[in-house]
């Protein structure tokens, strides 16, 4: 029976939140919310035309969101592609990696490289994306925070 009464109590409380409509929230619950996020996308793709032609793509791409103990939110987001294309007449390689991002602060750090010769064609891409957002009244210390001197070393795996 206590149950039945708690899950009534919860879903009205939910359809009254619902049906209340957006509300402004006061200085002590913004103090409380932060919000940012990183999307990253990854494509590959390899062609090669003729006898023998052999191709290989792989792409990946993860993104992780957490808060410190101090309220602070870190999202980071990771992404690399590769394409090969050998053997054929005719080859050609091609990764192209973009990301989304929102903080208060933000890095986008993409690295490309391609390696072309009369029969093969090899392109790789790599993407770094990291968001902070501080809470309400600590965003003067967001100037302590330098992201420039990160590179994608810091994606190798251990």
């Amino acid at each position: 029976m206590k149950r039945i009464l708690a899950s009534t109590f919860v879903l009205n409380t939910i359809a009254t939140a619902a049906t209340a409509g957006p509300m402004l929230l006061t200085d002590t619950q913004m103090d409380h919310v932060t919000a940012g996020f990183v999307a990253v996308d990854v494509n590959a793709a390899a062609a090669s035309f003729g006898p023998g032609s052999q191709t290989f793509t792989n792409t990946g791409a993860s993104t992780r969101s957490f808060h410190t103990p101090n309220g602070w939110q870190i999202d980071l987001g990771v992404g690399h592609g590769t394409a090969i294309a050998c053997c054929g007449t005719y080859n050609d390689t091609t990764v192209n990696t973009s990301a989304a991002v929102a903080g208060d602060k933000t890095f986008i750090y993409e690295n490309h490289s391609e390696s072309r010769s009369a029969f093969h064609s090899a392109s790789r891409g790599r993407i770094l994306a990291i968001a902070v957002t501080a809470p309400s009244g600590q965003e003067e210390q967001l100037n302590r925070i330098d992201l420039s001197g990160l590179s994608l070393r810091v994606m190798k795996r251990q």
